[in-house]
């Protein structure tokens, strides 16, 4: 199974690559935000080359302690940096009408989470490199017994703890979100449900057995989770922006 897994892997990074490739050479003929976009586009195929480089280390390595983290740490950065490129390059898109409605403490909130979400994913990586020298050295030991032998772990007890920092972030930012009637924020929702669903898994992990396929869900969501949050906080920078040149003009006149 494991065999057949790594197979797709590099199945994946090809087509991957290419794409890539392709989307850097075609960053020169985008209209809007020329500048940003070949630049990140261009970040994004040197991201996908180490990224590559750092999959055949970690494979190399025999799953060696912090490369597995820093290999997370190059897929979410990719993450950052394509759902930016998508938001420059869309000649259409449309920012809800905000008048002079103060959006900084959600802008603020929503920035704080994001953080949060990308300093726990990174101690989840961590977390599973525990888990992958467990499934060498624990012997006979079943993933159920897992849980106690992690439970001993600093990083664990963070990674555990450290979670209720997205929940607490996120029931603010749809605090905040609702507080403002005269405009409709759908992401902060799917925000907290996605929250509720990774803590769901966290339980069933914790409590019953770190079952392979929650380990792949939780990972999943978690960047799908990444993708939503900074989409949100890119279309709500551009909004506060819009708002405050709003009051300015209201000032002036």
């Amino acid at each position: 199974m494991h065999t057949w897994i790594e197979f797709c892997n590099r199945l994946i990074t090809l087509p991957l690559g290419l794409a890539a490739l392709l989307l850097a050479l075609l960053s020169f003929t985008a209209r809007n935000h020329r500048g940003w976009i070949v630049a990140l586009a261009w970040l994004s195929l040197a991201d996908v080359v180490i990224n590559a480089v750092m999959g055949a280390l970690v494979v190399a390595s025999g799953l060696q302690p912090g490369i597995i983290t820093l290999h997370m740490a190059l897929a979410f950065l990719l993450i950052v940096v394509l759902v930016t490129i998508i938001w420059l390059s869309r000649p259409d898109r449309q920012l809800t009408p905000v008048g002079q409605t103060n959006l900084r403490p959600l802008l603020v909130i929503s920035i704080l989470f994001f953080a949060c979400l990308f300093a726990e994913g990174l101690l989840g990586s961590q977390v599973r490199e525990q888990t992958d020298e467990l499934a060498q050295a624990a012997g006979q030991l079943s993933r159920d017994q897992w849980i106690g032998e992690l439970a001993t772990t600093w990083i664990y007890k963070i990674h555990r703890s450290f979670s209720w920092s997205l929940l607490i972030s996120a029931g603010l930012m749809l605090l905040l979100a609702l507080r403002i009637p005269s405009i409709r924020f759908v992401e902060p929702k799917w925000i907290i449900a996605m929250v509720l669903a990774m803590m769901l898994m966290g339980v069933v992990m914790a409590h019953i057995a770190v079952y392979q396929i929650v380990q792949v869900l939780h990972v999943g969501t978690t960047a799908v989770l990444l993708a939503v949050t900074w989409h949100w906080i890119i279309r709500l920078g551009s909004m506060a922006r819009r708002a405050g040149a709003s009051q300015a003009d209201s000032s002036n006149s």
